[in-house]
């Protein structure tokens, strides 16, 4: 009586790791793989909705009307017959002096601050 137990618990164990082996296993994988296909697929809409984007800028940086503005904002360019101004700072040397910089209260000025705070 006791052989046939036994057997039965090995053949048991057998057939639960052919289980594991054929059905968990492989389901993981899939789960992985799913889930490895769907972060691809946002990164792909990312790069798509940008590529977009860089589309549109390099389509607009083809007109004169924006290439006559990056010139102006970005190298101070001006067209024949007008006169750039440029500001400049004082000279002297002066710069603003900064405000001073708060010291934090120690420990026992918080708590004296608390005290007075309740009363």
């Amino acid at each position: 009586m006791r052989a046939p137990r036994i057997l039965g618990l090995v053949v048991g164990s057998i057939a639960l790791a052919a289980v594991l082996f054929l059905f968990v296993l492989p389901s993981r994988t899939y789960l992985a793989q799913r889930h490895s296909l769907s972060a691809a697929e946002t990164r792909v809409k990312v790069f798509t909705d940008e590529n977009a984007k860089l589309a549109a800028t390099a389509e607009r940086l083809q007109t004169d009307a924006e290439i006559e503005r990056l010139a102006r904002e970005q190298y101070g360019l001006v067209k024949p017959g007008e006169k750039a101004y440029v500001i400049v700072p004082p000279s002297g040397g002066t710069k603003p002096t900064p405000p001073p910089k708060k010291s934090k209260p120690g420990a026992l000025s918080r708590v004296w601050h608390d005290v007075q705070f309740w009363n």
